[in-house]
């Protein structure tokens, strides 16, 4: 997961026209009840959460080539939470910008109505002026007071300063957590699952096996020790240049193993492992990828 840059404030036209507003009284008056239909489901709110994400999915970070199809997700469940069942779903956010995240359908879908929250819940609807049919459109930001206390256990990329410190990544594809919330963020998307594992393997794969490609050629005397070091060098800065891509996909788990570099590509030769970490350092200082 990476740290996403949303503007609360640049709403979409299609969340502020009469309509959505008629909506979003109709949520108030019938809460879980309502049917929650229209405007957060309209291309025009889909297509400006792909340009802020990307189009990478907010929790496992698969683009739109290698993922399910892309759906907006509500991170606050509208209608019930899975975690707390007398609680209505936070109804009043349903075309709530901030509380709209690009997920695709594999994340989606075993996160539904999982909510968990270390914190108090917030169960009603904050009101203007007292009238329950006012919703004070301040206290519904992810970022106010009320919402931020509930200290949620799902890791946003939108509010989080650095999501990628809850996780850590092995070279097998596994992905681990660093923190409770990490655990939860695993557990409630299913980020285990095998294809993502899979993917994120194939990262670490195919830098090791072009290093080891160029170390074998060496070896049996068909490039120089100065024609290796240019192959490695070749190999390392494309992988520089992917791990700063953000458009690509797994960016967290890929600048995992950039940073530990030395510790993760293992070359059994000493002298073919001193070539090569001495080529991480220049494109490192190169480049400023570490991160």
């Amino acid at each position: 997961m990476r740290k996403v840059h949303k503007k609360f404030d640049a709403v979409p036209n299609c969340l502020q026209t009469p309509g959505c507003e008629e909506k979003r009284l109709d949520a108030l008056r019938n809460k879980n009840k309502d049917a929650f239909k229209g405007p957060y489901g309209d291309k025009e709110v889909k297509d400006a959460l792909e340009v802020i994400y990307l189009k990478k999915c907010a929790y496992c970070e698969s683009d739109g080539k290698e993922a399910a199809p892309f759906q907006v997700d509500h991170y606050r469940p509208k209608k019930g939470v899975k975690d707390d069942p007398a609680h209505p779903g936070y109804y009043w956010l349903a075309y709530e910008w901030s509380n709209l995240i690009l997920s695709c359908a594999n994340c989606n879908r075993p996160k539904s109505t999982q909510f968990p929250v270390a914190g108090v819940r917030v169960s009603s609807h904050p009101m203007l002026n007292n009238n329950p049919e006012e919703l004070n459109r301040e206290h519904c930001l992810i970022v106010s007071a009320e919402l931020t206390a509930e200290q949620p256990y799902i890791v946003n990329p939108e509010t989080d300063d650095n999501p990628a410190a809850h996780f850590s990544f092995a070279t097998d594809g596994r992905i681990g957590h660093k923190t409770t919330a990490g655990a939860y963020t695993i557990r409630v998307c299913d980020l285990m699952r095998d294809e993502l594992v899979l993917k994120r393997k194939e990262i670490f794969d195919e830098v090791l096996l072009e290093l080891l490609v160029q170390c074998k050629a060496y070896d049996i005397g068909e490039i120089d020790e100065r024609q290796l070091w240019w192959g490695l060098l070749t190999v390392v800065r494309r992988f520089a240049r992917r791990v700063k891509d953000d458009t690509k996909p797994y960016t967290a788990c890929a600048r995992t193993l950039w940073n530990n570099f030395r510790q993760l590509f293992f070359i059994p030769q000493p002298d073919h492992q001193a070539r090569l970490n001495g080529v991480y350092e220049q494109v490192n200082q190169e480049t400023n990828v570490l991160i």
